[in-house]
């Protein structure tokens, strides 16, 4: 082949990336439109369509640096990802976690990551995505001219094939660090296990070409099934049941342990408010009531802004009230009641809002202002947010203290509003009586919290997974040795 030749093929090969590039985005934030318009037929088909360029991409590659193609290849990895998306609806239909979970605490929990770790936040996210992006093709490039033809087959493969796995490792990174937050609903955390069960089947068939690109791990058991011959790898085993391991089991064991402690602490929090306001209000010195009263309200309130101090991400709360003139934003609001609840956000000294908040608080006031016109990538984040304040725990403690605000100066108006001190009193005990009362449930879900075993599921998948892999492996070594056969050739 000439220089010109080479040259031409190249560009060609440029112009496929950027395009695939620039395509995929835009699948990606029309997709987002589709499930902010919960558009079920859209969602399939851009689903559908992103899941057919990714695939194809990866072809389209091969063939112009190395003149490889496989229409058999191509139908087997399309296969394995669609069996992937039938196994992961299949398992959240059995759980009870459907893609039509009405509320997700998705949006918060991810930004803890990005409220926590910025620098780690942005190299996982932004930083080492692009430059991978942008080094597969210059790494393309000088294998492409450096080599000789007949080696281009596979050293095109394995650049590709480490280009996916990075890829995909660095959003199993992100995903993993979200499912271990605390701040995370179960049903949330959940469904991502058992996304991360599904994956397997796409991880199993890249990991096994990757492996035979490289010559890692090639040999194993053979079993014959008609006249293909399937080989049983350990190391491809092993890899797999790390791989669930270390980026779906743990997240999900380390998440929901991390978040039973954290409830517990706010409910021991709040039971121990509850003591101490019953102890003031018990007292038979009615007339020291209203002063008691001044002084409890006084440490909430600080304890209330201390809270929100420790936790920045609550600053948007006041930022999504005010942006509720949005029409599908006011729809949501209206099916949430109890977020119509008056805060107070005054505070003495505030936290500098971090850069992850402050991008957040621009788009949720160009929603704000801009209204109908904005478009529906922006309708999708914000929905997702009130979404999230809904269930995520650090929001509920936030009203929750500001429901014991509300409450403990409607008590001292009650007993203003009495004449007598025996009035007064008998008015302190019914309001003592129903913190003790609420004391009292709190204590009990508490022992019920402590008594609660992890769900069921976690067990499950735990069989599921490591199992799993043994028929994926089978599958997967069905396209290997396909695809070896066909670069051979």
């Amino acid at each position: 082949m000439t220089v010109v030749a080479r040259v031409g093929l190249y560009i060609l090969f440029l112009i496929a990336y950027v395009i695939w590039s620039i395509g995929l985005f835009i699948v990606v934030v029309k997709r987002v439109g589709a499930n902010a318009r919960r558009q079920r037929t859209q969602q399939f088909m851009l689903s559908q369509a992103l899941l057919f360029m990714s695939i194809g991409g990866l072809m389209v590659y091969l063939y112009l640096l190395s003149g490889y193609f496989s229409v058999f290849l191509l139908l087997v990895l399309l296969t394995g990802m669609e069996v992937a998306a039938i196994i992961g609806a299949g398992l959240r239909g059995l759980s009870g976690n459907g893609d039509a979970a009405p509320r997700s605490s998705l949006a918060t929990a991810t930004l803890d990551f990005d409220v926590r770790y910025p620098t780690l936040a942005k190299t996982v996210t932004s930083l080492l995505p692009t430059v991978i992006m942008a080094a597969y093709p210059v790494v393309c490039g000088v294998l492409f001219f450096w080599l000789p033809r007949s080696a281009l087959p596979t050293r095109i493969l394995q650049a590709t094939m480490l280009y996916y796995l990075v890829l995909s490792g660095l959003n199993a990174i992100r995903t993993a660090i979200t499912v271990s937050s605390e701040n995370l609903d179960e049903p949330a955390r959940q469904t991502a296990l058992l996304n991360g069960t599904a994956e397997l089947v796409p991880v199993m068939l890249f990991l096994s070409i990757t492996f035979w690109a490289f010559g890692v791990g090639t040999e194993g058991h053979r079993v014959l099934v008609g006249d293909t011959s399937l080989v049983v790898t350990p190391l491809v085993f092993v890899a797999i049941a790390a791989y669930f391991l270390v980026f779906a089991l743990l997240p999900y064991v380390a998440g929901t342990q991390r978040g039973k402690r954290k409830l517990r602490l706010f409910l021991d929090e709040r039971n121990s408010w509850y003591d101490r306001l019953h102890d003031v209000l018990i007292m038979p010195t009615p007339k020291l009531h209203e002063r008691k009263l001044v002084g409890f309200e006084a440490e909430v309130r600080g304890s209330r802004d201390a809270f929100v101090n420790e936790n920045p991400v609550l600053l948007l709360d006041a930022r999504l009230r005010a942006q509720g003139a949005k029409q599908d934003v006011q729809e949501a609001m209206d099916d949430m009641p109890e977020l119509h609840a008056s805060i107070s956000m005054r505070r003495p000294t505030l936290p500098a809002l971090p850069e992850a908040l402050r991008r957040w608080t621009k788009l949720l006031d160009h929603a704000g202002v801009e209204g109908e016109n904005a478009d529906d990538f922006q309708r999708f984040l914000v929905a997702s947010m009130i979404d999230s304040r809904a269930v995520d725990p650090r929001f509920k403690h936030l009203h929750w203290f500001d429901g014991l605000l509300e409450e403990i100066e409607e008590a001292r108006r009650s007993m203003r509003r009495q004449r007598t001190l025996q009035d007064k009193e008998a008015a302190a005990a019914t309001w003592a009586q129903a913190y003790r009362v609420r004391a009292e449930q709190i204590t009990a879900q508490i022992k019920e919290i402590q008594h609660t075993r992890a769900p069921i599921i976690v067990g499950a998948s735990a069989i599921i997974g490591p199992l799993g892999t043994v028929i994926l492996d089978q599958f997967g070594s069905f396209a290997w040795q396909t695809f070896s056969r066909g670069i051979a050739s």
